[in-house]
């Protein structure tokens, strides 16, 4: 699965023997997402704001991250993702335009921060041509939300550079001739569209970002 994440600096985990870590100094990086309708996936990170190389924030005894939606409650579980401690959960049959809360929850005194959300916006099926030369105009097609989340196009292949652009979510986008710019070689590529909706992180927090997006991906042969 594809994710967003957002740039961090390199990152080595916290000893298990320093203290706790404030609530307060720590960012959370909460993304959610889909590729699919039968499920979603949702990835929560904990970066110590103050450590000089990044360092991630593992849960201590008795801490945990949860994610409700109506009628269910999922604990996240421990894994990793470049040796840093990350927390996911898949959640089955994601339901959209619904409040999903994720909540650090911590043992007194230190601070719980249970006011985190995120959104999943509308699904989206895409269409465009399996093949199609780069010096002519390539439509691309998607069902509309009729909302106003973002959309992001991204084109990549090996025989040309890579092309990303954020368009309308009017369900229509022509790639104009010549935007895909490389060598004189046919190759496979991939067409990939993404709804985005932002979402809010708790005030506990020391800040961070939170995100949800469906995404679409549709491969096609690109000829010169």
């Amino acid at each position: 699965m594809r994710l967003l994440f957002l740039p961090v600096a390199a990152a080595c985990v916290a000893s298990p023997d320093d203290p706790n870590q404030a609530t307060s100094d720590l960012l959370a990086d909460i993304q959610l997402a889909a590729l699919d309708d039968t499920q979603a996936e949702i990835v929560v990170k904990l970066q110590d704001r103050l450590a000089l190389r990044g360092e991630l924030y593992e849960l201590e005894i008795g801490e945990e991250v949860t994610v409700t939606i109506p009628g269910i409650v999922i604990s996240l579980v421990s894994s990793r993702l470049d040796t840093q401690p990350v927390y996911t959960a898949t959640i089955p049959d994601p339901p959209v335009d619904t409040t999903y809360y994720v909540a650090f929850n911590r043992v007194p005194p230190d601070q719980t921060a249970s006011g985190s959300t995120v959104s999943l916006p509308p699904s989206l099926s895409v269409t465009a041509p399996d093949a199609a030369s780069r010096q002519e105009a390539i439509d691309i097609t998607w069902s509309v939300s009729g909302g106003d989340d973002p959309i992001e196009l991204l084109v990549d292949g090996p025989c040309f550079d890579t092309y990303r652009d954020e368009i309308p979510d009017e369900g229509l986008f022509t790639l104009p001739p010549g935007s895909l710019t490389g060598s004189d070689e046919s190759c496979p590529a991939s067409l990939t569209l993404t709804r985005l909706r932002t979402g809010l992180v708790d005030d506990n927090f020391a800040g961070g970002d939170g995100l949800a997006y469906q995404q679409r991906t549709h491969a096609l042969l690109l000829d010169p």
